[in-house]
């Protein structure tokens, strides 16, 4: 192949690259998808399986230790993750005994 036909080859290749990237363009324009919604899809969209699943195990295991919750409360200053934080902090145990407790006194017994 002649340095001709590969300057030509590559040329047609970039046009065809650039025909598809407009192309791209005015479907998302259509759409009314934003490029880092694009970006973001196609991020996603190339991601293993696995890759997906520790993402989300990710997330799971944080709420199950309560880091969610710290995080929360001690960055967001939200209170409800403080109280959910503290709750998780006392053994459900020992809040059953207490309420038994708070029952048994109301109740007079």
């Amino acid at each position: 192949m002649s340095r001709a036909d590969r300057v030509r080859d590559e040329n047609a290749r970039i046009a065809r690259s650039q025909a598809r990237i407009k192309a791209e363009q005015k479907a998302r324009e259509r759409a009314g998808v934003s490029d880092d919604e694009y970006r973001e899809a196609k991020r996603l969209a190339r991601m293993r399986v696995i890759d997906v699943v520790l993402e989300v195990a990710g997330d799971v295991l944080k709420d199950v230790i309560g880091l969610t919750d710290m995080e929360d409360c001690f960055v967001k200053g939200e209170v409800g993750g403080c109280v959910s934080m503290a709750l998780n902090l006392i053994p459900a145990a020992k809040i059953f005994s207490t309420l038994g407790k708070i029952v048994s006194g109301i109740a007079g017994d």
